[in-house]
């Protein structure tokens, strides 16, 4: 089984003014709720052996680098293991995570994005 969850918004990185790091717990809480809702909206699929993790971000912006983007996902895993879409965020259920950047034009500004695909690995 294959699923795919669109959030339709580009993620912060870690660093700047509105960076993850420099985000509040409750913050936090706020954006990881909000992506719970939006993950369990788009799906009814639950995964409940290991799955291979997927996150592309479509951006007008700068391609971050890959340790920013990384950080990315965190709350988005947490997000979709409250949403009950996996069972955990462990590497003995996700075993392989893929982190992608795609710089798109200017034009395309309405369509910032970050994806989420999982895929069954069994």
């Amino acid at each position: 089984m294959t699923t795919t969850i669109t959030i339709m918004e580009v993620i912060p990185g870690l660093n700047g003014p509105k960076g993850l790091k420099r985000e509040h717990h409750h913050a936090y809480k706020k954006r990881r709720d909000k992506y719970q809702w939006t993950a369990a909206s788009q799906t009814r699929n639950k995964h409940p052996g290991k799955v291979k993790f997927i996150l592309t971000r479509y951006t007008i912006g700068p391609e971050m680098d890959y340790e920013n983007l990384t950080a990315t996902g965190k709350c988005l895993t947490d997000a979709i293991v409250r949403a009950g879409i996996i069972k955990d965020d462990s590497p003995k259920i996700i075993v392989s995570r893929d982190y992608q950047n795609v710089k798109i034009s200017r034009k395309e500004a309405h369509q910032q994005k970050t994806t989420i695909t999982l895929i069954d690995a069994e």
